[in-house]
């Protein structure tokens, strides 16, 4: 279908019913349906506001972000027989290797459409989080976060200014809303008060929110890799063997302990699997998957999967991979979140396993002397999204001020420098 015009004199749009006409849209091909925003400004807010949430709850994965490293030439010879002094100097260079990672991105389409390379070595080393279509980036020397789309091309600069070292995560689902959220997140301690800072695109401020949880929780732990966003709820996972639970909306937090496994391990991956958070977790002999179904008891995870640890290895050699040859690790790296699909890996490679088949398909191979840092970055899904950043006018949001408020919140006020 070519281009419309939108000349008022040569333009013919039908009349139709809205439901006739959303219908019709949500089949044409992506770019076309971004294209006809131009049409009218009926046509842009239909397709924004109604078409979008629509499409974007079909789409598919796209592919995945995930950070590669050059190793020294003694380390990029190891392999699973290595000393253990050989293997704890290993893992002491991968915790400190942040400065010279490398980020890649890896299609997982059949057409091998690279949507996602798009400005990739500019964002290298500053990928924070993804999720559902968006991209959060970090500007270390301006102290300021940019949401970035790949889809469309476009990109929202936020200022955000703090004396403590934070975490930050992207809270975004353009099936329920066009807007999204930036939390800020400090590292937490014992003595010092438990907050977190959250922007979001709707109001264009960032407030500060104070949390009340038990301290025994968190207590001096770090997290572990990546931030899922779901119905909500922001999850991570901590080193204290617990999943930690702020729902965005109360503004309230709580922790849960992880499902009773054999051991604590760096070896873990959380993420959302067909509308339900899933843990995925390497073991000393078993490779568990299990979906949570309430997220307010500990017993509340449901064991999905579990399979030998030899097994699949022995079904991953038969298939041709000779993972163990090459590195001495093997962990879950990510989650599909539309199909039974876990990824898996070592330093050098990323395999999908979709589970009730069985299959395995090898989805990247890093070059000789490089490695995928593995529990130390996470590996992040990507999928498409429609949503137009420059339509929720944040183009000129420049600066931000603490301002106090009454409760426990404090609201950064746009406009005004720090």
């Amino acid at each position: 279908m070519g281009p419309i015009s939108t000349q008022k004199d040569v333009c013919f749009v039908p009349k139709l019913c809205p439901d006739v006409l959303v219908q019709i849209l949500c089949r044409l091909p992506e770019k076309d349906l971004i294209q006809y925003k131009c049409v009218s400004k009926d046509w842009y807010f239909l397709i924004s506001d109604t078409c979008v949430p629509i499409v974007s709850a079909k789409t598919s994965l796209c592919g995945l972000y995930f950070h590669t490293l050059a190793l020294s030439d003694d380390m990029s010879r190891l392999h699973r027989n290595s000393s253990y002094d050989a293997k704890n100097r290993y893992f002491a260079e991968l915790s400190k290797s942040g400065d010279r990672q490398v980020l890649e991105y890896v299609s997982l389409e059949s057409g091998g459409d690279e949507i996602g390379e798009v400005e990739i070595d500019k964002h290298a080393k500053n990928l924070l989080d993804s999720c559902n279509g968006l991209l959060l980036l970090r500007k270390p020397s301006t102290r300021q976060y940019d949401v970035f789309n790949p889809t469309t091309k476009e990109s929202v600069t936020i200022p955000y200014s703090c004396d403590s070292y934070c975490d930050a995560a992207l809270a975004f689902d353009p099936c329920k809303s066009i807007h999204f959220k930036v939390i800020c997140i400090p590292y937490f301690h014992l003595d010092a008060p438990k907050w977190l800072d959250m922007f979001s695109s709707e109001t264009e401020k960032w407030v500060r929110h104070t949390l009340h949880f038990d301290p025994v929780y968190i207590d001096g732990s770090h997290i572990i890799k990546e931030f899922v966003y779901l119905d909500g709820m922001l999850y991570w996972v901590l080193a204290s063997k617990n999943l930690f639970c702020i729902d965005l909306n109360l503004v309230s937090a709580h922790a849960i302990d992880l499902p009773k496994i054999e051991r604590s391990s760096l070896s873990s991956s959380i993420g959302v699997s067909v509308g339900h958070l899933c843990f995925a977790q390497c073991e000393r002999s078993n490779v568990s998957i299990w979906l949570l179904e309430d997220n307010k008891q500990a017993d509340g995870w449901i064991l999905k999967h579990s399979i030998r640890l030899d097994y699949l290895l022995d079904s991953l050699m038969v298939a041709q991979f000779r993972l163990l040859d090459e590195i001495f690790w093997f962990q879950p790296y990510a989650i599909h979140p539309k199909s039974d699909v876990i990824f898996l890996g070592t330093a050098r490679s990323i395999i999908s396993w979709h589970i009730k088949s069985n299959k395995f398909n090898l989805v990247s191979k890093t070059r000789e002397g490089m490695v995928v840092p593995g529990c130390f970055t996470p590996v992040l899904t990507y999928s498409r999204c429609l949503v137009p950043l420059k339509s929720l006018g944040m183009r000129n949001f420049r600066s931000n001020q603490f301002a106090m408020n009454s409760g426990d919140t404090k609201v950064f006020e746009p406009g005004n420098a720090v």
